[in-house]
């Protein structure tokens, strides 16, 4: 669908609403907690997310380098990935 988007018009349609941190929250949110660091890869890693305006990038990219623990919840998970890969 999305990729029929893009042939008629030229341009990719966002993923999510929001851009950034945001825009990961918008998937991450809707898991339940806890869960660890290597769950939320099985289950999110293949979605895109919204970097910034037209810059897309699998999660995983972001999720790998996050240290190996358990997430209490998605404020927990959001921190971590700021300190990481220092996304607004």
């Amino acid at each position: 669908m999305r990729f029929m988007k893009y042939l008629l018009k030229g341009t990719f349609p966002k993923i999510t609403s929001s851009t950034g941190l945001a825009s990961i929250k918008e998937i991450v949110e809707k898991t339940r907690y806890p869960v660890s660091k290597g769950m939320l890869i099985k289950r999110f890693g293949w979605r895109l997310v919204e970097i910034e305006e037209g810059k897309q990038a699998r999660l995983s990219t972001f999720l790998e380098n996050l240290p190996s623990k358990s997430y209490k919840n998605v404020d927990d998970l959001l921190k971590d990935l700021k300190s990481v890969k220092h996304l607004d």
